[in-house]
């Protein structure tokens, strides 16, 4: 049986490629239309591999940004349009820089979910930007999860996060952990895997919906007969 170490060696080997030149590792088990996208804090590193490399249900992109600067470099957009055009359904989940990464790149995209662990601004990004990437009002469709550990500095940030969400009617859950450090809690595959399901399944309901609505509407030649 293989050690953690030797387990993401060879992950990487087999599936780590690089398009846009950004380098990031894509697994796709076929016979799905879900994609996961991982995004990594300020770290060199890919997070949650060993996690979830045998997930059978889920296609799955992971990334890191080396300059630890939120993901701003336009190749990622790229990179994650270019993936996300193979799908029906995408979330995002995001560690810290990676959560402040994905909440900026959301705003692009009709994504299911986001998941986000202690978001927090690194290089250039401050905390104002982040507030005028999420009042655009793009995306009404993605449900998320904002996840804040007992710091200080953390709680007030993702209560800010959260506040504005809310004041622009975003379907949200909000967890904050007993934990007294950053990052001091990190969601289970099983929780992570639980809310990206029941985005995904919310956001077909309401594709569905409004398939539906528009439909009913179609068959009637006047308002008043919507409702009989």
């Amino acid at each position: 049986m293989k050690n953690k170490k030797e387990l993401v060696e060879q992950i990487l080997k087999k599936y780590q490629t690089n398009i846009f030149n950004i380098d990031h590792v894509f697994i796709n088990p076929k016979n799905t239309d879900k994609l996961i996208v991982f995004f990594a804090g300020a770290v060199n590193k890919y997070i949650m591999l060993s996690w979830f490399f045998d997930c059978i249900d889920y296609s799955m992109l992971f990334l890191k940004d080396s300059t630890f600067n939120c993901y701003t470099n336009g190749n990622y957009k790229y990179i994650v349009e270019h993936y996300m055009n193979m799908f029906n359904h995408t979330a995002f989940v995001g560690l810290s820089m990676g959560g402040i990464g994905a909440l900026l790149l959301q705003e692009n995209y009709n994504i299911s979910g986001l998941l986000s662990v202690d978001a927090y601004p690194t290089g250039s990004v401050t905390d104002e930007q982040v507030q005028v990437s999420l009042n655009k009002d793009k995306n009404s469709d993605c449900c998320f999860c904002i996840m804040s550990s007992n710091d200080a500095e953390d709680i007030v940030r993702q209560k800010q996060i959260v506040k504005l969400l809310r004041s622009k009617k975003k379907p949200l859950f909000f967890e904050q952990s007993d934990k007294e450090y950053h990052l001091g809690f990190i969601p289970s595959r099983l929780s992570i895997l639980n809310f990206v399901n029941f985005a995904i399944q919310r956001h077909k309901i309401i594709q569905a919906s409004s398939s539906d609505s528009d439909k009913h509407k179609s068959n009637y030649l006047h308002e008043s007969e919507l409702w009989e």
